[in-house]
């Protein structure tokens, strides 16, 4: 299969750099593209894969940055899309619902080894991370459709073939519906909204992001998956040096697209 861009291993310096502030990366980066998207190595073997993955009609892809409201797109979408089943979304796992197409990729050979360990080798547990290592894209083929991914991967690394969120919730669905060819009443909307507000978000169970296989290596006093869901939050986390980096890289990198992000 062919892919249009160059991996590079990330250089040593950098590497070094990276170990010290992600301690999950043990295998190494690499680089990937002239946007020199920074990837952990598994990505090597696999890029060629994502990039020709057959598409189908009736699939839904929600492709976002990590952390940018993805696993609430994720519920609105799937809800609007299955012309808002309740009772499956109340029962079947959001994990269970969607794809997510590049967790492979998450699995290194150290951290498998180390979450079997920690689960003192449980079988249910060696099952879950067995699957969970399988590419994106040979897991999708066997899919059922309508098929359901989330991804975190840049567009241009995705197939060539191949949605924003806003402070008005009840227009966001309307834009979503829209985009999906689904009529919804203005009843409709306000329940989705309701079901979406970040207060019942939180606390819906069907959300969680792992596998019950896997709820045993979760480490406590971690901070929930789903956090406080309103914009601006970052300001809490970055220093003001974080912050005039963050806008100098944003402001070189957006000439090169038609993106415009509000301030």
């Amino acid at each position: 299969m062919s892919f249009p861009y160059e991996i590079k291993d990330l250089d040593p310096e950098t590497s070094r750099e990276m170990s010290t502030h992600f301690s999950g990366g043990r295998e190494g980066y690499v680089q990937v593209g002239p946007e020199k998207y920074l990837i952990g190595s598994i990505y090597r073997n696999q890029a060629a894969g994502y990039y020709n993955m057959e598409l189908r009609d009736d699939d839904l892809w929600v492709v976002t940055f990590p952390r940018s409201g993805t696993t609430w797109m994720q519920e609105l979408a799937w809800l609007i899309k299955n012309d808002l089943d309740y009772d499956t979304a109340s029962k079947k796992m959001l994990i269970e619902r969607y794809a997510f197409l590049e967790v492979s990729m998450l699995l290194t050979k150290v951290l498998m080894k180390e979450l079997i360990e920690e689960s003192h080798h449980d079988p249910k547990c060696i099952n879950a991370l067995k699957m969970m290592s399988e590419p994106g894209y040979d897991a999708a083929a066997k899919m059922t459709s309508p098929r359901h991914f989330k991804t975190h991967l840049p567009l241009s690394l995705l197939p060539p073939k191949l949605l924003d969120t806003c402070k008005d919730l009840p227009g966001s669905i309307r834009k979503v519906s829209q985009f999906l060819n689904k009529k919804m009443n203005d009843d409709q909307v306000a329940q989705l909204a309701s079901h979406l507000d970040i207060k019942n978000f939180k606390s819906n169970p069907m959300i969680d992001t792992l596998p019950e296989e896997l709820k045993g290596i979760e480490k406590e006093g971690e901070e929930s998956f789903i956090r406080q869901g309103r914009s601006g939050q970052w300001e809490e986390s970055f220093t003001p040096d974080m912050k005039k980096e963050a806008d100098e890289w944003i402001k070189k990198h957006e000439n090169k697209t038609d993106l415009r992000f509000r301030v």
